[in-house]
C-alpha cells in the first residue's frame, strides 16, 4: 500500500508535467522523485491507517521532523497535536484523517503545525484522497508556511486602519474647519496704543509661547475672539487648526458630544463614530466661546478635561 500511494504521486505528477516537459526530462523527474521533492510546498503522503509514507524535504525543513523520524507513524501527535491557543487537537478531529476516511477533499486555511522545537506556523493545506481502482487507500496532504502572507496582511490592515483614520480626521476638519484651515492670516485685528492696550499685547505675546489653558474675559462685542486667534496665530500650534465652538449653540444634551465626540450606537441617531472639538483641535488650539453658559455639570466635565488632559468619548 504505501508503494501504491508513491507511486500514485508520481503517476500524478506525470501526467500534470505532461504538457510542459519533454519525453526525457518528464521521465527522469518523475521516476527519480526529483519533482516531488523539489517543490517549495510541505507534502505528507498518508496510507489508509493514518501512518506517514512520503515526506518530501520542504515538510522537513518546514517543520524541522526529518522524514526519519515520522514515517510509519501517526504524524499527527508530532506536528498537528493542537490548535494555535494550545487546546488539543485530537487526530478523529483532523481534516486531514478524515479524508482518509469519507474520501473528501477538504481545504483549510485557519490552522497551525507544530515544529519540532515546539514552535508553530500558521499553514494553508489541502487533503486530497488517493484512491486506486475505486478504493481508498490513503490520502495526500500538500501545505505552505503562510507565516509571511499573515505579516504582510496585518501590515496591510495597520496602514488601511491608519489611512482611514487620517481620512476621519480631514473629513471631520473640513466639516467643522472649512473657513480655518489653510486660512491666511491678514493681519492681528487689534489696534489700539493705550496702556492697557499695550499690556493686553504684552500678555498674548508672553502666553503664546506656552502650552497653557487662557481664559479670556470680555463683554460680547470686545474680540475675545481676535484675543484667541492672535494668540494661535503667535503660538508653534499655528499651523494647526484653530478650533472654535459656541457654547451657548448648543443644548446640554448635545455639547458633551460635540465637544468629547461619540462612539456609533452611543445614542440615537450616532449612525457612526465622530470625534469631537477637542480631539480635532489636537496639536491646535480650542478656543471655547461663551463658556459661562455650560451647565455646572458640563463644566464640572469639562474642568477634568482641561486638568487630566484625557478625555472619553460619550
Amino acid at each position: 500500500k504505501n508503494h501504491d500511494i508513491s507511486r500514485l504521486l508520481r503517476a500524478l505528477l506525470n501526467k500534470r508535467v505532461n504538457q510542459f516537459m519533454p519525453d526525457n526530462i518528464e521521465q527522469f523527474l518523475v521516476s527519480s522523485n526529483l519533482l516531488l521533492n523539489a517543490v517549495g510546498e510541505g507534502i505528507y503522503g498518508f496510507d489508509i491507517n493514518g501512518n506517514a509514507v512520503f515526506i518530501n524535504p520542504a515538510a522537513e525543513q518546514m517543520t524541522g521532523w526529518q522524514a526519519t523520524e515520522l514515517l510509519g507513524k501517526n504524524i499527527h501527535e508530532y506536528h498537528h497535536h493542537s490548535h494555535e491557543n494550545g487546546v488539543p487537537y485530537p487526530s478523529h478531529e483532523c481534516h486531514i484523517y478524515n479524508t482518509m476516511r469519507d474520501g473528501i477533499e477538504r481545504k483549510i486555511t485557519n490552522e497551525v503545525f507544530w515544529r519540532k522545537d515546539g514552535s508553530n506556523f500558521p499553514v494553508e493545506y489541502t487533503s486530497t484522497p488517493v484512491y486506486e481502482q475505486g478504493e481508498l487507500i490513503g490520502a495526500v496532504a500538500v501545505f505552505r508556511d503562510v507565516s509571511q502572507q499573515r505579516i504582510t496582511d496585518n501590515n496591510l490592515r495597520t496602514a488601511l486602519k491608519k489611512v482611514q483614520d487620517l481620512t476621519e480626521k480631514l473629513q471631520d476638519e473640513n466639516s467643522y474647519l472649512q473657513d480655518e484651515i489653510n486660512e491666511t492670516y491678514n493681519g492681528s485685528g487689534l489696534e489700539g496704543n493705550n496702556t492697557a492696550y499695550r499690556k493686553m499685547l504684552q500678555q498674548i505675546k508672553l502666553v503664546a509661547k506656552t502650552d497653557s489653558t487662557v481664559l479670556i474675559l470680555g463683554e460680547n462685542g470686545t474680540g475675545k475672539e481676535v484675543v484667541a486667534r492672535n494668540l494661535h496665530q503667535l503660538s508653534q500650534r499655528c499651523s494647526s487648526p484653530l478650533v472654535k465652538v459656541n457654547c451657548a449653540a448648543f443644548s446640554a444634551n448635545l455639547l458633551e458630544s460635540e465637544l468629547f465626540g461619540h462612539e456609533k450606537g452611543a445614542f440615537t441617531g450616532a449612525n457612526e463614530r465622530r470625534k469631537g472639538r477637542f480631539e480635532l483641535a489636537d496639536k491646535g488650539t480650542l478656543f471655547l466661546d461663551e463658556i459661562g453658559e455650560l451647565s455646572l455639570e458640563a463644566q464640572s466635565k469639562l474642568l477634568r478635561v482641561l486638568q487630566e488632559r484625557e478625555l472619553e468619548r460619550v
